[in-house]
């Protein structure tokens, strides 16, 4: 059998092949989900049961069963505060209940950190994370940080940088004091580049880079662009007394 049938032969062929593939894929990724329920919740069990011991249990052996689960990519889940969004009347209920929940699992994280921001992609993975199987799409993750500055008690709110970069951050979170901060942290090293910041302050690259970028914009920086790369120096002309 030659010529075009041959080809619309060989094609469907490829199609099957390829739908059944798919199946088979999403059948291991099925499996792999409920594996991974079950590793939650035995390892929430454990946890209440060592919990229940007390003193019978050291705090070495704690930890270093706590590491075992996180080697294995296992973290004790949440408790779920929020149900599926199908449960609740209005999409704004739904969306001020998981605002509420995404602040309770972030600002320990930054309180952690020592940090007043977290970029919408770190917050999302800090977020889902936690939750472990019980995901959350990136589309409501967003929608609920939208709300977040109507819930003045969470003392977070939703920022974006000129370049489009979203950003959960304190209330409390003063612009000027960032640029101040990240003026001195170049003056200090006489010259950082956006790795070298992120890797200083435990942040992303992208949002060390809007932070130089910022005080740059507010003439307290420049940059010098070569073949090393991009790096930022302080502004002797504002800097210099005259």
């Amino acid at each position: 059998m030659a010529g075009i049938g041959r080809i619309q032969t060989k094609l469907k062929d490829k199609h099957e092949a390829t739908d059944r593939n798919i199946s088979v894929a999403f059948q291991d990724l099925n499996q792999l989900m409920d594996m991974a329920s079950q590793m939650a919740k035995l390892s929430k069990s454990i946890a209440s049961k060592m919990q229940s011991h007390g003193s019978h249990v050291s705090n070495d052996e704690t930890t270093l069963f706590r590491s075992h689960l996180l080697e294995l990519g296992i973290e004790q889940q949440v408790d779920v505060g929020v149900s599926s969004k199908s449960s609740y009347s209005t999409t704004k209920g739904y969306y001020a209940d998981l605002a509420r929940q995404i602040a309770s699992i972030i600002k320990p994280i930054m309180a952690r950190r020592n940090q007043e921001q977290l970029t919408l992609s770190d917050v999302y993975c800090c977020f889902n994370r936690a939750r472990c199987i019980d995901l959350v799409s990136p589309d409501d993750i967003l929608q609920a940080c939208m709300q977040l500055e109507n819930l003045p008690e969470l003392e977070l709110k939703l920022a974006r940088y000129k370049s489009g970069l979203l950003v959960v951050q304190k209330q409390s979170c003063d612009n000027e004091e960032l640029v101040d901060k990240t003026l001195q942290h170049v003056a200090n090293s006489g010259c950082l580049s956006p790795l070298q910041l992120s890797a200083r302050l435990s942040i992303s690259v992208q949002l060390a880079r809007q932070r130089l970028e910022e005080a740059e914009a507010h003439g307290k920086l420049c940059r010098d662009q070569s073949l090393e790369g991009l790096k930022f120096y302080p502004n002797k002309f504002f800097t210099a007394k005259v």
